[in-house]
């Protein structure tokens, strides 16, 4: 009897001690400071929201939380620096449907798994894309830009090879038999300066990254890639509505780690995450540049990251997108 009293008292007091060391796991995370890596230039979508949690987490965690640059090769560069970091939780990236779901499928020798070397730790935002034009160009739909783009040679303007904006591009090609010829630059900003000023006629890209032109008037909004209007810009139609059911689709963006981080970092930042995102501030701010709050849980968030990699890889072999 004697032998299972202390054979019973040993096991609770390993499972009390695995419970203190998970919650201590937990508690002590950050005891240093925390980079989120931006895979692209400064000035875009994913910047915009990186900055945004970034201030939101620092102020929270006391710890400061950083935002770091690593652009290059569609997000790659900055995916692989990311993949290949130490697993603790203190180095993470803000990664989104084209780095995740989209890259794996046309880059034919990436240096990583977007699947197997990432863990998605917490969904930050919906974002749509949506295509602009030169405001002289005199179109005013999709509809029209496709009839234009087949009496004369037009250009379109992309943040470089293998972004989303560039399987956009290819994707619309494709699908309405025309040959609009694609310019990649090295990030969205002087895509869109040129676009603005008439070097290129036509601009796929996400709605936070241009929304403050759309305002200006400095460029014409054609329609969004969202399966419902934007809040901000409601005036502009659905690619659905447009006609152009190829361009139809829901983008998201969020935080990633290294795959083998611990579950008990991932989950204290996906909790923080949600905490920040269930704020009137976080709802207010995100609407004013054209996105939505997206709340999960880690779970829910790797799945929607499975499905859409599925989906994506689809759209890119029947676009006939690769990039070497």
């Amino acid at each position: 009897m004697k032998k299972i009293v202390r054979w019973l008292a040993s096991g609770l007091l390993l499972a009390l001690c695995a419970t203190v060391g998970a919650q201590t796991t937990d508690s002590a995370y950050p005891a240093k400071p925390v980079r989120i890596y931006v895979p692209q230039n400064p000035g875009g979508t994913t910047d915009v929201l990186a900055r945004y949690l970034a201030d939101r987490l620092t102020k929270m965690w006391g710890q400061p939380v950083i935002v770091d640059y690593k652009p290059g090769a569609g997000g790659n560069i900055g995916a692989d620096f990311v993949a290949k970091s130490p697993a603790d939780g203190y180095t993470m990236m803000m990664g989104y449907v084209g780095t995740q779901a989209v890259n794996g499928a046309i880059y034919k020798n990436l240096p990583y798994d977007p699947d197997k070397d990432f863990i998605a730790v917490a969904s930050v935002a919906t974002v749509p894309f949506m295509y602009v034009v030169n405001k002289d160009l005199g179109v005013a739909t999709m509809a029209e830009l496709i009839a234009l783009a087949r009496t004369r040679q037009l250009n379109y303007a992309t943040s470089g090879n293998g972004s989303l904006n560039h399987l956009m591009g290819e994707i619309l090609n494709r699908s309405a038999g025309i040959n609009i010829l694609h310019i990649p630059y090295k990030g969205i900003a002087q895509a869109v300066t040129d676009t603005i000023g008439g070097q290129v006629q036509v601009l796929p890209i996400a709605v936070p990254s241009v929304i403050q032109y759309l305002r200006a008037g400095s460029v014409k909004p054609l329609a969004v890639t969202s399966t419902k209007r934007v809040g901000s810009l409601p005036d502009v139609p659905t690619m659905a509505e447009a006609g152009v059911d190829a361009l139809s689709f829901d983008s998201w963006f969020g935080l990633f780690a290294p795959a083998s981080t611990p579950a008990q970092v991932v989950q204290k930042i996906n909790q923080s995450v949600n905490e920040i995102l269930n704020t009137p501030d976080a709802a207010t701010t995100f609407a004013s540049v054209g996105a939505e709050t997206l709340s999960m849980s880690t779970q829910a968030f790797g799945e929607l990251v499975r499905k859409d990699t599925a989906r994506w890889g689809k759209v890119a072999r029947e676009s006939g997108a690769t990039v070497e």
